[in-house]
């Protein structure tokens, strides 16, 4: 599903328990299910059964000029430590060297790199850069 009709989808099955014979099917075939959100509420209204959901954005977009950050670090840690039922949320938007530290022991279930890897002069080296940081 594009990504703008996926809420509008979930709203079709408003007991979770209706999208078992969507979801599960597609996980048993080994596929992931997941969703994009941009508020907390939306996450919220999200089946519980989804292998993730991407959460954004954290930081200013690198991507995408002037999509700023609308999500903290440490709300999105207040709100899955509060909601032990929404799926892994996947930190997305702005996430790049200087900043993915912060991301780090906020119960979040991981990253999402865009802007930060595909405009860099090198990628690979770009990623290569996150990646020590963010386990050091």
């Amino acid at each position: 599903f594009p990504s703008h009709d996926i809420m509008q989808f979930w709203r079709q099955f408003p007991e979770q328990g209706q999208l078992k014979e969507y979801i599960r099917p597609i996980q048993r075939r080994g596929l992931t299910v997941s969703a994009s959100a941009h508020k907390f509420e939306e996450v919220l209204k999200m089946p519980s059964k989804l292998d993730y959901v991407f959460l954004s954005p954290f930081f200013d977009s690198i991507s995408k000029p002037g999509y700023k950050a609308a999500i903290s670090p440490e709300a999105v840690e207040d709100f899955i430590f509060k909601n032990n039922k929404v799926p892994p949320v996947v930190a997305l938007g702005g996430i790049e060297e200087n900043n993915i530290h912060l991301l780090k022991n906020k119960n979040i279930a991981g990253v999402a790199l865009l802007g930060s890897v595909w405009q860099a002069s090198s990628p690979v080296e770009a990623f290569s850069e996150i990646q020590k940081t963010l386990s050091s």
